[in-house]
């Protein structure tokens, strides 16, 4: 069962990166054009925050039943004292309930603002500022010790 949703929750990632991207492209370019609120920046702001949910959902799944994280957490003094382990049991999961929180106050604020163009620019600087900590969090290859493959395919 780890293997099928630890796959899962790598593929996920895209979707969630194309949808930060896609949010802060359509906020961006609305604000830069002075373009009212409409259905798609709603629409997007929506998809995009049920999407960082799912991939948390899925994720704390991975977390709950990661082998590493398990022994991590039998042991926090010496998992804190190597950086694998403390990438896995405490910085990973940090970083990204914080992206999906920035990403959540975003859409909130967005949604309340009283303006058009300051709606669109929370919007642009929350995702962008969400996309920054999700890709700081993400196990890229080239990380030594917690590189992950591009495509994990088991």
């Amino acid at each position: 069962m780890f293997a099928t949703i630890l796959i899962l929750h790598s593929w996920l990632r895209w979707f969630v990166l194309f949808a930060l991207v896609a949010r802060i492209g359509v906020a961006g370019a609305a604000w830069a054009q002075g373009r009212t609120r409409s259905g798609i920046d709603k629409g997007i702001g929506i998809a995009t925050v049920a999407i960082l949910d799912l991939q948390l959902l899925i994720g704390l799944t991975v977390y709950g039943t990661s082998p590493t994280v398990r022994g991590a957490l039998q042991n926090m003094g010496a998992a804190m004292k190597d950086s694998t382990l403390r990438f896995w049991a405490v910085e990973h999961i940090s970083m990204m309930i914080l992206a999906v929180v920035i990403a959540h106050i975003a859409q909130a604020l967005a949604k309340k603002a009283t303006d058009d163009a300051k709606s669109h620019r929370i919007a642009l600087i929350g995702n962008a500022i969400a996309l920054i900590t999700v890709l700081a969090a993400i196990p890229w290859p080239f990380r030594e010790g917690i590189g992950r493959a591009l495509f994990q395919l088991g």
